[in-house]
C-alpha cells in the first residue's frame, strides 16, 4: 500500500478559505476598535477642555468690573473688563470659532495671550448676565444646538456660573458665614 504525503489541493483551499474568513472578522473587530476608541479619546478631550473653560471663565468673572455681550459679532459671546487693571483698554474677549471658544487677552489693542478650548460642532454656546441680583451673576451655558447630528449621547448642558468682580467659592479665601451651635 501506497503512503500518502502532503496535503490535496481541497484540503489547502479549505484551510485558505477558514484562513481568510477569520482575518476578514478580525479587520473588522480591529477597524470598530479604533474608531470607538477615536471617539472616546475625543470626548475626553472636549471634556477637559469644557472643565479647562469653566476654570478661566470663572477666573476671568471673578476679576472683571465689567461685562459686555451687546454686539453685532454673531460669534462674539463676552467681553470682560478687569478691574484689577489700572488701565481701561485691558479687555478678555470670548468668542466662537469654528468647534472652538477662543479667550483673547488684549491690552492697548495688541494680544497678550489666546487660549483655544475645544467643542463640538453642535455645541451652542450663551450667556447670561443676571443684573438683579447683587452683585450681578454671569452664566455660560453649552447646550447642543437643535436640529444638530446626534453623533454622541445626550448629556446634560453644562451651566458655569460666577459672580462678577468676587469669587465666594468655597477655598476661596473669601470667609463663609455659618451659624454656631448653642
Amino acid at each position: 500500500m501506497k503512503t500518502r504525503r502532503g496535503i490535496s489541493l481541497i484540503e489547502m483551499m479549505s484551510v485558505i478559505t477558514v484562513a481568510t474568513v477569520m482575518m476578514a472578522v478580525a479587520t473588522g473587530l480591529l477597524a470598530t476598535l479604533f474608531r470607538v476608541d477615536g471617539l472616546a479619546r475625543d470626548g475626553l478631550h472636549r471634556q477637559e477642555s469644557v472643565g479647562r473653560l469653566a476654570e478661566q471663565f470663572r477666573r476671568d468673572v471673578h476679576r472683571a468690573a465689567r461685562c459686555d455681550n451687546a454686539t453685532d459679532d454673531a460669534n462674539q459671546i463676552c467681553d470682560f473688563r478687569p478691574a484689577d487693571d489700572a488701565t481701561d483698554d485691558a479687555v478678555v474677549s470670548y468668542r466662537r470659532d469654528g468647534n472652538q471658544v477662543v479667550r483673547t487677552e488684549r491690552t492697548g489693542g495688541s494680544v497678550r495671550r489666546t487660549e483655544a478650548f475645544s467643542l463640538s460642532a453642535e455645541t451652542a454656546v450663551a450667556v447670561l448676565i443676571d443684573r438683579t441680583s447683587n452683585p450681578p451673576m454671569v452664566s455660560l451655558t453649552l447646550t447642543r444646538a437643535p436640529g444638530g447630528p446626534k453623533k454622541e449621547p445626550l448629556a446634560p448642558s453644562p451651566r458655569i456660573d460666577a459672580v462678577l468682580g468676587k469669587d465666594i467659592r468655597p477655598g476661596s479665601g473669601t470667609p463663609i458665614e455659618t451659624e454656631e451651635e448653642p
